[in-house]
């Protein structure tokens, strides 16, 4: 084991409204990594803004990219 422990959003972060949330959360209580799954195309912008906080991102963008 190598002691990960992974929590994942109850809903996707489909709205601005929904990454200025998330957004707080991560800085109120900031994790060691974020993954960031893509389902859109029209959320890199979004994905971007979460790197931008400074905590180490994976983004898995399995839409043809």
């Amino acid at each position: 084991l190598v002691g990960v422990d992974l929590d994942q959003q109850e809903s996707p972060v489909e709205t601005d409204e929904a990454l200025e949330k998330f957004i707080n959360e991560l800085k109120a209580n900031p994790p060691d990594a974020v993954i960031v799954t893509l389902q859109h195309m029209s959320n890199w912008k979004r994905a971007e803004k979460i790197t931008e906080l400074g905590i180490p991102t994976i983004i898995f963008a399995p839409i043809g990219t």
